[in-house]
Parts: C-alpha cells; sequence; structure tokens
C-alpha cells in the first residue's frame, strides 16, 4: 500500500518560515538559519524555484504561480561593510557580496528586505549600487518601491534615483518591477504557508468530495488487511514490531503483548460501533473502507519516526496521537485514503485509551459520507469531544476546557476560531490556543444539540466558502453560526 502521497514536500514544524523552504531549495549549507534561511548559492535558480513551489502548493491552498520581476542577482566588487537594522530592532554586522530582488547576502548569510529596517534598506542599496549605474539603480527603487514599508522609502528613493541618471522611463520600469515583486514575494509567502500547513497536519492532505462506496465484505477484508501490513511495515522501518489484535471494526498493533490490549480492542470496538450508529440515526451512516488500524507505540523515537515517515509531519504537534491517510490498495475513486491511527507511548492506560480513542473518532469522521473534510473548528472539535465523552477520566475536557475558558474571558472571539484555517497563523502558531477554543464551542454544540451538531459535522457533499459554511450552520442548528457564537461566549464568562 503506498503512502499518502503529499503535494509539496514539507518540514515538520512551523518555525522560521524561511528556514523551511531550504528542504525544497536542497541541501545548502546555511550560514544562519535561525533568521536568514537561505544559502547565496541558491540565488541563481531561486525565483525558477519559488515558481514551481508556488503552482505546486495550489494542490493544497491554490496559490498563484509569481510573474518573475527579472530583478537579477548582482555581485558586488568588493564587499561592503555594514550594520544592518533589522526590522525586530536588532543589529547584525555583514559585509555584503551580493543582492538581488529577494534580499542582502553576505557573511551573515542571506537577509530579506523585508527582515530590514527601511532606513537600512535605502542605506544599503545605496551602499551596494555604482555611482550612476541606471539599470541597477531602476532595479534598486525596485525593491524599495515593493518594500512593505515603501511609503516611507519612495520619496528618497525616487530622488536618489534621479541623482543617479534615471530618467522617468526608467521610473516607469521601476514600479512596473515593484508590482511584480510584491507578487512574487505574496506567492512566496503562500508556498511557505502551504508548506508549513501540510507539515502541520495529515487534514490537509488531497480528500475527494464524492460520497464512499459500501464495500462488500470481501473488499472491505482486503483493505483491512493490507491497512495492517502497511502499518507493519511503518513499524518495521522504524525498528519495532508488534502485536495483533483483532476485533470487527477494530485491528490493534501494540508493541506490549499482554491480555489489556485486547480488552482496549474491543472497547475501542465497541466507541466505533457506538460513534456509527449516532451518525447512521442522523442520516450520515459511515462507510468504513477497512477497519480503523491503530499502532500502540512503546517507545517514543519510534513514535516521532513513524509520524514522520507517515505524513512527514512533527510528532511535537501531536502529544497523545495522530491519524495518517495512506492510500488504499485498490481505490474506487482515485484518491481515496485509509485511515491508520498511530498513538505515542504512555505509561497511563486511560491516556493511552483516550489517544486512541481520539485517532478512532477522527478515522470515523473520515469514513462517514465522505472523506471531504468541514472547517478546521468542527475538523479538530468533533473528535476530541468524542473522545472526552468516551473516556471522562482522562482529564482531557478540565485541561481543554481551562485554557479555552480564559481566552474567551479575556476577548478571544469564537467567530474568528469558525473562520481560521489549518493554513492560517491562528493554526499554525497558536495550536493548542485554537484546538482548544474549537473544542470549548464544539462540546457547547454538543452538550445543546448532539444529533444537529453531528448533521452538521457530516453532511453531504464539500465545504465551500464562508457562506456556505454559514447556511449550512443555520440549516442543521437552526440559529445563525454567528449567533450561535456570541451565545457560547456569553455562556462561558458565567459559567464553567
Amino acid at each position: 500500500m503506498r503512502t499518502a502521497e503529499r503535494a509539496v514536500r514539507g518540514s515538520t514544524l512551523p518555525g522560521n518560515a524561511y528556514a523551511r523552504l531550504s528542504d525544497y531549495f536542497g541541501a545548502y549549507p546555511m550560514r544562519d538559519t535561525r533568521i536568514t534561511g537561505y544559502s547565496p548559492k541558491i540565488m541563481p535558480t531561486f525565483r525558477a524555484r519559488i515558481i514551481c513551489l508556488a503552482m505546486a502548493s495550489t494542490a493544497v491552498l491554490a496559490a498563484a504561480a509569481p510573474v518573475p520581476a527579472d530583478v537579477r542577482r548582482r555581485e558586488v566588487a568588493v564587499e561592503v561593510p555594514l550594520s544592518l537594522g533589522l526590522a525586530n530592532g536588532q543589529t547584525r554586522p555583514c559585509a555584503i557580496s551580493a543582492w538581488s530582488g529577494v534580499g542582502l547576502e553576505g557573511s551573515c548569510g542571506l537577509f530579506r528586505w523585508e527582515q530590514l529596517a527601511p532606513g537600512t534598506v535605502l542605506q544599503a542599496l545605496k551602499a551596494v549600487v555604482p555611482a550612476n549605474d541606471a539599470d541597477s539603480t531602476v532595479d534598486a527603487l525596485a525593491i524599495l518601491l515593493a518594500h512593505p514599508q515603501s511609503t516611507r522609502l519612495a520619496g528618497p528613493g525616487k530622488d536618489w534615483a534621479k541623482r543617479q541618471g534615471v530618467d522617468e522611463a526608467g521610473l516607469t520600469r521601476a514600479r512596473t518591477k515593484a508590482e511584480e515583486l510584491r507578487t512574487e514575494r505574496a506567492a512566496l509567502l503562500e508556498a511557505e504557508r502551504s508548506r508549513a500547513a501540510l507539515g502541520s497536519t495529515p487534514e490537509l492532505a488531497a480528500f475527494p468530495t464524492t460520497p464512499w462506496r459500501t464495500p462488500t465484505p470481501e473488499r472491505f477484508a482486503e483493505e483491512s488487511a493490507a491497512l495492517i501490513e502497511h502499518a507493519r511495515a511503518l513499524l518495521a522501518r522504524a525498528g519495532g514490531s508488534a502485536t495483533l489484535y483483532e476485533s470487527d471494526r477494530v485491528a490493534i498493533l501494540s508493541e506490549r503483548s499482554d491480555a489489556a490490549v485486547a480488552g482496549d480492542a474491543a472497547w475501542l470496538d465497541a466507541r466505533v460501533g457506538e460513534w456509527s450508529d449516532r451518525f447512521a440515526r442522523v442520516g450520515a451512516a459511515p462507510s468504513m473502507q477497512a477497519k480503523v488500524v491503530v499502532i500502540q507505540l512503546s517507545d517514543q523515537d519510534r513514535y516521532r519516526h513513524i509520524v514522520a515517515s507517515g505524513f512527514e509531519g512533527g510528532a511535537a504537534r501531536h502529544p497523545d496521537s495522530v491519524t495518517i491517510y495512506p492510500t488504499l490498495s485498490n481505490p474506487v475513486v482515485a484518491g481515496d485514503r485509509a485511515a491508520l491511527v498511530i498513538v505515542a507511548p504512555t505509561f497511563d492506560r486511560t491516556r493511552a485509551r483516550h489517544a486512541a480513542a481520539l485517532g478512532s473518532a477522527r478515522a470515523l469522521l473520515h469514513y462517514t459520507t465522505s472523506a471531504a473534510r468541514p472547517p478546521a473548528f468542527l475538523n479538530e472539535g468533533m473528535p476530541a469531544v468524542l473522545a472526552d465523552v468516551a473516556v471522562p477520566g482522562a482529564g482531557v475536557d478540565a485541561r481543554l476546557r481551562g485554557s479555552a475558558l480564559q481566552e474567551v474571558r479575556n476577548g478571544h472571539s469564537l467567530v474568528a476560531v469558525t473562520r481560521a484555517k489549518y493554513a492560517d497563523t491562528v493554526w499554525l502558531e497558536n495550536q493548542e490556543t485554537t484546538a482548544a477554543l474549537s473544542y470549548l464551542f464544539v462540546r457547547w454544540l454538543w452538550d445543546n444539540e448532539p444529533g444537529r451538531l453531528m448533521r452538521l459535522v457530516k453532511g453531504d457533499g464539500g465545504w465551500g466558502p464562508t457562506e456556505e459554511l454559514e447556511a449550512r450552520f443555520e440549516k442543521a442548528m437552526g440559529v445563525k453560526l454567528d449567533a450561535s457564537c456570541r451565545r457560547a461566549t456569553q455562556w462561558f464568562r458565567t459559567n464553567d
């Protein structure tokens, strides 16, 4: 069975956005990836690589390919020593050896123009552009006009360009190039965002929106066997092996071999059956393509290895469990994927049950109606609610509720959470907070209208823009989304 293919191969954690792209550009030696992230060696092919990366990212976030601005890389005849003022207030001594439409290169690595304070950008360009070199000055002026703080640079930049011999035609060329540079930067940032998001969650894989077809018993058995073998292969590559415990709907591969694991398999099978029945009662019956296969690990290094090889993600973002989606061995529809749960090692059996329940709830949602994902707050909140209801003793509700209540009472908007996508900053950089707020709101909906909530989460068809979410929410829940958020906020400001 093939592992889930990636539209763009990503690094594991959001971290430094610029450093993440070094994986794609190749194994070039980085001088200072904490701030800069690119080596001068990549610059001759930088623009072509950015175009390719942005085009590849359209499979997930429809990032537009940039139009080359043709602000070529230029090396200086003699290195220019400068004290670079950074946009974050720091300073960095640097001997500048080259510059381009992307940034300055030198002994300090490469600094993007937007990483530099506006005054430093103008000072540096004046220092590296030869006197009376009109062509170079046009490119330098384009950089100034494209800078995020161009309003502070445009006037002084134009005056300097005119003194350098740039005529009106040259000023027009600079303005055109500046627009193209801005387009390139926007595409780069979108590609970086795509890349970070892909490495943060398997939920951003490309899933078909067509309804699942109910498999025959023979096909179900074949896919289950193939998925189990795929799980064994992941374990073997990580240097592990496991004992198989099977039930009707669940298969657990555990590195522990004891009777308690067989009990876990029977318990988890009952939970999956219970959730399936609840979805069926609201007209969203699951069509499981294979058993829910769960890998229970006893070694943290193996967990990290399997998460990385399973979807090229980071285990740190999934401390309890993660559900990945290998391609089915014989898909009916191109892109159909199975669901495989990987549970992190823990000595706490209650926590282990909760982690397995969380991953299995995700797997069941994957097989319910279609694989199309609802908005992130529902896609994260619903499995968390199902898992907590199944294993209240794990104490997850108290933990998530406590942090989320503080955020709500500090003015954090539940409306904003319902609009947030996995690729947005709130998920990439504040995952724990956003996940807790998602849980809090979805749990409030569950406690008031569980049947309506289940219809909302897995209704027919895919999910479109915000307007479609609002219409579906009102149809399923009988109240407008924003009004529901306001009611929940009001409730949580006075109740626990």
